[in-house]
């Protein structure tokens, strides 16, 4: 048998009672678990504790973790690699999905394979840390209904996310770069959640700002006069009433000035340095906004910059940018 699983950071759920199965598709992803007997099983495993000692074992003992075990151990050691990164960056993908209901710095800690038969157990571990749109690494609290939520967002990123064959993958350092995997041309979709991947995972609070545009910018297919684009086609985009399109209006257009002194080097004023805190945080809703309007509402602006010909229902860069100009005219 053999037990895959990934420490959690920053995440709780007060309603907790027993472990939590979270499905995509109604297929079983893992199981979310909380100081259970399942724990003594892990550690208890095959050289776990000779392997990657104490910290790890209370870690896993503190902290909720993902979780599910296989019937049979697979003795193919690149197999075993790529399991344990594969459960990993499903970690990933629940912290970001659970962004989508609320700010978090859920990040995965390490993850494991081990068995109960004699075959070395692998971990992978990150010097990455997600954080919320302060800055900030804190406690995030989701109750049941939160969870399960998440996990509708959870298989919409998945369903974006690029898929590697087994054998295709490149584990030289037994960690998965998936840069490598990435084209020039992939969907606009794709490129905004990489963008929003990349925000969450610093805590530099002008770079995470300047990772939020970017989703905005691959989104809205902006080329040329960039802050009054991004700025009204954001307002008009998410915004009904006239007096909340010009706030919105407005406060991109502020926080593009922010983004432009640091992009360029400019000096940053004491004043904004203190305010960037809640600007992040104003961009952050913000982008949550258009994110899930855009993704659950509007799964045809996935754009590409040339078009799909084997699909006709694919729109590319420029049929996106009229989209958004003709949207311009309507609400005026």
């Amino acid at each position: 048998m053999d037990y895959i699983t990934c420490c959690l950071r920053n995440l709780n759920c007060s309603e907790y009672k027993e472990p939590i199965l979270l499905k995509s598709k109604d297929e079983a992803v893992f199981y979310l678990v909380y100081q259970e007997k399942i724990v003594l099983d892990v550690i208890q495993s095959y050289n776990f504790m000779e392997d990657f000692g104490r910290d790890s074992a209370r870690k896993l003992a503190h902290n909720f973790f993902c979780y599910y075990q296989t019937e049979f151990s697979t003795t193919n050691l690149h197999h075993r690699k790529v399991i344990v990164n594969n459960q990993y960056m499903s970690a990933q993908k629940l912290s970001n999905a659970l962004w989508f209901i609320k700010d978090n710095s859920v990040t995965p800690n390490f993850a494991t394979i081990s068995s109960d038969s004699q075959l070395e157990p692998q971990l992978i571990r990150r010097s990455v840390y997600y954080t919320d749109a302060g800055g900030g690494y804190n406690l995030a609290d989701f109750n049941m209904k939160e969870l399960h939520q998440a996990m509708e967002w959870y298989n919409l990123i998945d369903g974006i996310s690029p898929k590697i064959e087994v054998e295709k993958v490149d584990l030289a350092n037994s960690l998965v770069n998936m840069s490598n995997y990435l084209r020039f041309d992939i969907p606009s979709f794709q490129r905004a959640y990489y963008f929003l991947d990349l925000a969450r995972k610093t805590e530099f609070l002008p770079g995470k700002i300047t990772s939020y545009i970017s989703i905005l910018e691959s989104l809205f297919a902006v080329k040329g006069e960039n802050t009054h684009k991004v700025a009204e086609r954001t307002a008009n985009f998410i915004e009904e009433d006239e007096s909340d399109r010009y706030a919105t209006f407005k406060a991109i257009v502020n926080i593009y000035k922010v983004r432009s002194d640091f992009i360029h080097g400019s000096e940053i004023k004491h004043s904004t340095q203190q305010s960037l805190p809640q600007t992040s945080k104003e961009l952050d809703s913000i982008v949550r906004r258009v994110l899930t309007k855009m993704y659950s509402k509007h799964p045809e602006l996935n754009y590409k910059n040339k078009k799909d010909k084997k699909n006709t229902d694919t729109k590319n860069f420029e049929e996106v940018n009229d989209w958004f100009n003709q949207l311009a005219f309507s609400k005026k």
